[in-house]
């Protein structure tokens, strides 16, 4: 700075901190002003460990409705300083709502991972009807049992991870590499090693395998001491398993947004995963085997999804999708029944009922799988012909704002569910304020997941004794949408 600006005086730390401080003091309030005025809020945690001091934090999100539109906002990370048992989780839950003036009657749903801890702390101090498991996470457990199950395809998988660390620790292979891809005139694609934590990365890195095959067979080739490459029939198996976990990675990418409600997304995606593996035909024994046991983990796992109270609403009251994917009878009427009884609660100035569950960014793709293809025809024939006897006899009961918008027909998959509503309001008023609230809630923890990236850019080496409570307030300014700044 002295060369640049030799007059100017380089604030101290402490000058720095204490603006960080008045900006945050100032920013927050609003903030907590903003959420004053907000009804329903959907609130997304995980636990991140800090591997330089070993420290363990708890992250925070929130998604509402703000001007029609989905807002989010990272609430902070929080340091646990004892054993993560559910009641301390719970307890930190609590002091979270109580510092940013949140109360318990505001929110919609919690989301978090599958842990044991975390679906205590939530599930059972804070209430099952308010919690939901993360979706992702639920498919990532889904791939992994799959691909456990499949005999020979972890040794397959293995087969390809050997190749791709070898040609990734090798200088003189990653320079070959890069060479023979440019003298085909190809742009210039890495290999990628798959991690243990996230099953998409084994997809991505297969999928990369094949893309360079030739090339990676050429490089092999020059090497005495390289792995050997796949024959025929094993880079068979390979396509079909990539063509086979292609559907969840869409789904993955699909519902792993946050600037778009996804909560209503999960029943219609597992109609369609369904519909998407049964069109698929493998040749070879490793593909009919996968598509099997896969077939068999989504009904398993997510058999009695139409029960869940919070996914079946926002997923009724979401105008693209209606109950065009319910195939629960007895469970479709009972949501239907829920969503009068509120309408008639709001016509008569009264509180909402109570109701308690009974359950337990898009990138283009080389193969044109089209996962929303079964939505698509149910959507066709829902316009064609509406109701058919059996749904007539399910109505019978219900209102005449609710039969009329179930009787129009879906809107399409790129309508903005909130910017539809805002049009339909004035046709079904009652339906409108039950929409906007169900519709604010997101499916996955992964917006958790991703504050905790800007943390450990925030926690670095050069900034390893930066204290939790500061860290948290610079990832809240960080992460904060512009329209909420002061």
């Amino acid at each position: 700075m002295k060369e640049i600006a030799p007059l100017y005086n380089v604030p101290t730390r402490n000058t720095i901190k204490s603006r960080i401080q008045e900006k945050y003091d100032v920013v927050s309030l609003n903030f907590k002003n903003v959420l004053k005025e907000v009804d329903d809020i959907t609130i997304t945690m995980d636990i991140w460990s800090e591997m330089m001091t070993t420290k363990s934090f708890l992250g925070f999100t929130v998604h509402f409705i703000h001007s029609t539109k989905l807002c989010s906002a990272a609430l902070g990370i929080f340091e646990l300083s004892q054993s993560h048992t559910a009641n301390y989780i719970y307890n930190e839950l609590m002091n979270v709502l109580s510092l940013w003036d949140i109360p318990k009657s505001k929110i919609l749903a919690i989301v978090t991972d599958n842990d044991a801890t975390m679906l205590k702390a939530v599930g059972e101090k804070f209430g099952k009807k308010k919690h939901l498991r993360c979706f992702a996470h639920s498919i990532n457990l889904v791939a992994e049992a799959t691909i456990k199950k499949v005999d020979g395809l972890q040794n397959l998988i293995s087969q390809v991870r050997n190749i791709v660390k070898f040609i990734k620790r090798s200088v003189n292979c990653s320079d070959e590499l890069r060479q023979l891809q440019e003298k085909n005139g190809d742009s210039f694609k890495k290999l990628i090693l798959d991690v243990v934590t996230r099953w998409n990365s084994v997809y991505y890195m297969c999928e990369r395998f094949l893309e360079l095959k030739e090339v990676i067979n050429q490089i092999l080739l020059k090497h005495l001491n390289a792995p050997p490459m796949l024959n025929a029939q094993e880079i068979e198996n390979i396509k079909e398993m990539v063509n086979i976990l292609r559907i969840l990675e869409k789904v993955t990418k699909e519902i792993s947004g946050q600037r778009y409600g996804t909560m209503s997304l999960v029943i219609p995606i597992i109609s369609c995963i369904k519909d998407n593996l049964s069109a698929i035909t493998p040749t070879f024994r490793i593909g009919i085997e996968l598509k099997k046991v896969l077939t068999d983990e989504v009904k398993g796992r997510f058999e009695f999804i139409e029960q869940n109270f919070l996914l079946s609403i926002s997923t009724l009251l979401d105008p693209r999708f209606k109950n065009i994917h319910f195939k629960d009878a007895v469970a479709l009427s009972k949501h239907l029944v829920f969503i009068q009884s509120s309408i008639n609660n709001m016509e008569n100035s009264t509180p909402d009922i109570d109701y308690s569950n009974d359950s337990s960014d898009s990138v283009s793709d080389p193969s044109q799988v089209d996962l929303w293809g079964y939505h698509k025809q149910l959507a066709q024939k829902y316009q064609k012909k509406y109701i058919d006897k059996s749904n007539q006899e399910n109505q019978q009961n219900l209102g005449h704002e609710i039969t009329m918008y179930l009787s129009t027909p879906v809107s399409t998959l790129n309508t903005d569910p909130l910017m539809c509503w805002e049009e339909l309001k004035p046709m079904y008023p009652s339906i409108y304020k039950l929409a906007t609230k169900y519709l604010s809630g997101v499916c996955t923890s992964v917006p958790s997941e991703r504050l905790f990236s800007c943390a450990s850019n925030t926690i670095s080496k050069t900034r390893n004794r930066l204290s939790g409570k500061l860290a948290s307030k610079l990832i809240f300014l960080n992460k904060l949408d512009d329209q909420f700044w002061m």
